[in-house]
This record gives structure tokens, sequence and C-alpha cells, in this order.
């Protein structure tokens, strides 16, 4: 993903991802809490099939609303192709990305006090808590992600061997979830902030084949756990059958999730657009992200088995509920958002213009390889050399410049190996040629070898008759 146009789009990212996911669980909320006052639900036992009446506490609407605020945009981003239409997949992957850790912290928040009856101050309190646990476990993860760049500069024993690095990461990366559960912190959020330090500054301090072989590696571990969650959804979904179901509730439900994301993306956007605000995102890419974001995935199904029945009482239903949201919406909507990628996609502009002011190199000049390669690669921007850096910032906001000249001045060269901004630029342009020519710049190196082995041993032979003479 170009890490240029996903900066370009911060400000729309985090609109939609922070303001919009409280958005969408402000809308789940109120609906669900009017639906669950009018005496309209009922419930069915999965045992005796008798019906009764179902009433859930506030406590208990607002868990299962945070819940079902997180999407899983993975099949809307494996149609869109980051190289013809940066800016759309940068909004998809960013605001997907952002969802994912606000629902989750909005979860654990509202769990932390599920047991506890519903008052006028439980909100503030969830609102603080949400605040104390997205800063402390963004920052275990960042200072964990600096300590392993800082070890891999240190150390370069150990980038001798890629099995090594990817072990010297996965080991950070554990330890820094292991911390933040200790501390009672999100892990996953943790990881998310590892992970992104990683890409960050690590990355740089790892050899070639380092490069290559953690990509492939956490790569290949992550589509295989998307897999295994989805098999052991579909497997176990059966296994739920004794609990109690409530129809009404599914059905109105699926709509105020349709409804509600609808509101947190388009509705959010176009409503800041009417005071003044310039998006720059068309109407159809803001469909197009909503209509992705109704499918609820992987962190529905994990967060929703985390409820006991000390939190909620009526914890059947609530899974049976989103497990049955979760299969619909990523089998119905899953299986159309195919459609609309090329409406979605010609509304952009970007597909008739594949390079932008020369932030993207040519298609054909591309590794097939560098999508695995590095997910966050490296764009001239970043290389360039001073005058034209100070330049390019000042037409940043404030907090942004400053973070950018900190990282550049600061952050790179403590904790990035012999940092120089031609360095990296040079060590992209040979990974990428490594990537792509790899075979005949072995034929290369092995032609060279040889050559200076025949060199040096004329070189001793010549030595050998001079001294013999």
């Amino acid at each position: 993903m170009s890490r240029k146009k996903f900066f370009q789009n911060i400000t729309n990212i985090l609109i939609c991802g922070v303001f919009g996911t409280c958005t969408t669980f402000f809308v789940f909320s109120a609906l669900t809490l009017w639906l669950n006052g009018s005496g309209y639900l009922t419930q069915y036992s999965g045992t005796t099939g008798e019906e009764s009446p179902l009433v859930f506490s506030t406590m208990e609407v607002l868990l299962m609303c945070s819940l079902l605020c997180s999407t899983d945009v993975i099949a809307a981003i494996s149609m869109v192709n980051s190289e013809t239409s940066p800016k759309l997949y940068s909004l998809l992957f960013g605001e997907g990305v952002v969802n994912d850790a606000v629902s989750i912290i909005l979860f654990n928040s509202v769990l932390k006090f599920a047991a506890e009856p519903f008052s006028a101050s439980t909100p503030f309190l969830i609102i603080g808590d949400f605040l104390m646990l997205a800063f402390f476990s963004l920052l275990i993860g960042f200072v964990f992600g600096l300590l392993c760049a800082f070890f891999l500069k240190v150390q370069r024993a150990f980038t001798k061997h890629a099995v090594n690095e990817c072990v010297i990461i996965f080991c950070f990366s554990y330890c820094s979830y292991v911390v933040a559960e200790m501390f009672h912190q999100s892990g996953i959020i943790t990881l998310l902030s590892v992970g992104i330090t990683q890409a960050h500054y690590t990355w740089y301090n790892l050899s070639p084949q380092g490069k290559n072989g953690t990509a492939l590696t956490f790569q290949f571990l992550g589509s295989a756990m998307e897999g295994f969650i989805f098999s052991y959804l579909g497997l176990t979904f059966f296994a739920y059958q004794e609990y109690n179901w409530s129809p009404r509730l599914i059905g109105i439900e699926f709509i105020i999730v349709i409804f509600g994301r609808f509101c947190g993306v388009l509705g959010l956007i176009k409503l800041l657009e009417l005071c003044t605000y310039k998006s720059g995102v068309h109407w159809q890419e803001l469909f197009f992200m909503s209509f992705a974001g109704v499918i609820r995935g992987a962190i529905a199904f994990g967060l929703v088995l985390r409820i006991s029945y000390d939190d909620a009482p009526n914890r059947d239903v609530i899974v049976s509920t989103v497990i049955t949201i979760v299969v619909i919406t990523t089998v119905l909507f899953g299986s159309f958002v195919g459609l609309l990628t090329d409406w979605a996609v010609s509304a952009g502009g970007e597909a008739a213009n594949v390079t932008d002011n020369d932030d993207f190199v040519r298609l054909d000049d591309v590794s097939h390889h560098s999508n695995l390669v590095h997910p966050n690669q490296e764009e001239d921007s970043d290389h360039q050399s001073d005058n034209r850096f100070e330049e390019e910032v000042k037409n940043m906001g404030c907090l942004q410049r400053c973070f950018f000249k900190m990282d550049r001045y600061y952050l790179k060269p403590w904790f990035v190996h012999k940092y120089s901004a031609e360095k990296l630029r040079q060590d992209d342009e040979f990974y990428e040629v490594q990537a792509k020519d790899g075979k005949n710049l072995q034929k290369i190196y092995k032609a060279v070898d040889d050559a200076i082995s025949d060199t040096a041993s004329n070189k001793a032979l010549s030595q050998h008759s001079s001294k013999s003479q």
C-alpha cells in the first residue's frame, strides 16, 4: 500500500474510523434501546422451542452494539488494486484498521462495566476508560516496536540469518501482547501498534532475505488464521442451536447494522461537507466503503465469545444474534461487493492514470513480489532531499509537520542502522531489483566471485613465480 496516499487521506480515515465508528455505536445503541423498550422482542428456546418475552438490560444493549461496530473489509480490499486505485485502497484499508481498533477498545471499555447497573455516570466512565485503554495500549506497542528496531540496529549479528530476524520480530511482538494483557490493556491494539512501528523502523534494519522472509511468514500466518476463524465459524455455527434465538432481533438488528454503517460513513462525511469540509472523496466511493463495511467478520465473532453469563444474562441470544449477522453479512454482502468495485473505482478517476506526479513507479517496473515484500512500501517522497522535504511539509498541518520532522531528523537516525535518506532509497531500489531479477543477479554474483577468485589466483601465482626467479 502507498503510505503517501494513506497519509494524504489520513483526515478522512480518522473521521470514518474514529468518529464514524462512534456515530455507528450511538445509532446502534439508540435504535436497539428503543426496540428493547417497545416490548416487541421475543426469544425461542433452542431446546424446548417455547417462546418468551425478551428484555435486555441497558448494559447488554451497549455490549452487543459495541461489538457489532467492528467491520470486516477484507473482501473489499481484495477486490481493489492498490496500484491502480491507491486512494480507494488506502481509505478502505485505513478505515478498516482504525475501525477495528476503536471497536475493540470500545467493547473492552463497555465489558469492564457490564456487570454493574447502568447509571448516569456510566457513559463518562466508559469514555474515560476508552481513552486510557487506547493511549496505553498504543504506547506499549510503540515502545516495543522501537525496542525491536534498536535491538536489530545494534546487534547486527542477528541479521545474518532470516530465521533469526523472524524469531526476533515475533518475540518482541508477542512480548508486547503479554505485557499489555498483564496490565489489563488491549493486546490486539498493542499488536497493531507494534506492527506499524516495526514496519516503519525495524524494516530497514533487516537483511534483504529477512525482509522477504518476514513479509511472507506473517502474511502466511495472517491468511491461515483468517481462514481458520471462518472455518471454525462455519463448523460451530450449528453447535449453538440449543441457545435461545430471537428471529425478530436478528432481522431488525440486521437492518440497524446497515443503516448505522451508512450513517457513520456516507452520512457523516456528507454532513461535514455541508459545514464547508472538503473530503475529496466521491459519493460513489463513500457508498462503496459503507456497503463493504456492513460485513461483520472475525473481530465480531471473537469478541462475542468473550462475553460470560455474569456479564450478560441473555448471553445466548446475543451470541446467536451476532453469529447469524456475521454469517449473513459475510455471505450476502461479500458476494456482491465485487460487483460494485469497478463502479466505485471509476468514480475516483484513478484507473486511467496510474502514475501521480511520480508518486508511483510504472506497473511493468514493479516486481510481482511488491505487495508481499513490504505492505508499507516506501515512496520517493520519503527519500527526497532535505530542501524538497522542507518544501513539502509546509503544506501539512502543525501536528503532522512536527511528526514528520521528528521522524526524519530524530527517530530514524536513532532507530535505523546507518540512517541516511539516500541510503534508504538505494536499499529499496536494490531490494526491488533483487526481488525482480534474483536469478540473474545470482549468476552475476557467481561470475564476479569467479573473476575475483581467478584474479587472486593469478596474482598469487605471479608472486610465487617472481620469488622463484
